[in-house]
């Protein structure tokens, strides 16, 4: 409060005048805090904020190690590398690359028959994966080691002569003893057992031929693992066959999605295949599966 004269020498109280910013105005009067004084955060949002830095540190620190499993990761292909015997099918050789940046551990490879076509043009689909297992144990980054067909190379036909109602598939020797598959379309169901070569004597005895492979559709599926990355990883390339005029043998890749093609006339002869051959459009043929044991 001040005094103010008034005309007849009498002082009066007069209340100070509050400035415009102020007056009619129903805000708080802010407090001016000196300076390096920081504001005051309460123990709950301190927490979120802890706890917020330590999931976005830890995404940080997880993006880096998938990052560099990525960039040091080892990748594998298979090129074919020539032939012992450019005649014969199985006498193909493949190199196992490692174009990645580290060592591939415990290195190997199977061969999963997808189509075999006999000379007659019998077509045979097995279906399975175990037609041979080859172990390389460690490829280093930028080396290759080779890989032959081998396991393959006894793939035959049987097939009765002249009425054809029984068919015998040897897809490969093991010791003494070979996988067969054995199709009776008009007498019984076929069934997939080991077979002793007296009994496939027996069969060359009663009249049956053996037909040699004419062309092939295969899979080839090798399993390795990195140091940093201990799971086994797989790898899936597929190649078929062709025949050139001067009677040599090529390997040729097709995408690994893609179906194998049938190009004869004949039996297509189906071992519990959910994913048939293509076959060319025009073409009828009989088609006899196997689902049993």
């Amino acid at each position: 409060m001040s005094k103010r004269k008034t005309g007849k020498g009498k002082s009066v109280r007069v209340a100070p005048t509050e400035p415009e910013s102020v007056r009619g105005s129903n805000e708080a009067p802010q407090l001016h805090r000196p300076l390096g004084v920081l504001p005051h955060i309460t123990g709950g949002t301190s927490a979120r904020a802890r706890v917020l830095r330590r999931g976005l540190s830890a995404g940080i620190a997880a993006l880096g190690v998938f990052s560099a499993l990525y960039t040091i990761n080892p990748e594998l292909v298979l090129v074919p590398s020539g032939s012992l015997d450019p005649k014969d099918m199985f006498a193909a050789l493949f190199n196992v690359e490692n174009i990645g940046k580290s060592a591939a551990y415990d290195v190997s490879s199977r061969i999963q028959p997808n189509l075999v076509e006999f000379l007659d043009e019998t077509a045979f689909q097995p279906c399975i994966s175990n037609a041979g297992v080859t172990h390389f144990g460690e490829i280093g980054s930028g080396e290759k080691t080779a890989m032959a067909i081998g396991p393959l190379a006894s793939t035959h036909l049987l097939m009765s002569f002249p009425d054809r109602n029984d068919a015998v598939v040897v897809l490969k020797n093991v010791g003494s003893s070979s996988f067969a598959f054995r199709f009776r379309p008009r007498i019984g169901p076929a069934r997939l057992r080991q077979i002793m070569p007296a009994e496939l004597n027996q069969f060359r005895s009663l009249g049956y031929r053996e037909i040699p492979v004419a062309r092939m559709d295969s899979t080839f599926i090798i399993h390795y693992r990195s140091r940093l990355a201990p799971w086994i990883k797989e790898s899936r390339f597929a190649f078929y066959t062709i025949n050139r005029n001067d009677g040599t043998v090529l390997w040729v890749p097709r995408p690994i999605d893609s179906k194998p093609k049938k190009l004869g006339n004949g039996l297509l002869l189906a071992v519990g295949c959910s994913d048939q051959a293509l076959v060319p459009g025009g073409k009828r043929e009989e088609t006899i599966s196997f689902w049993g044991r």
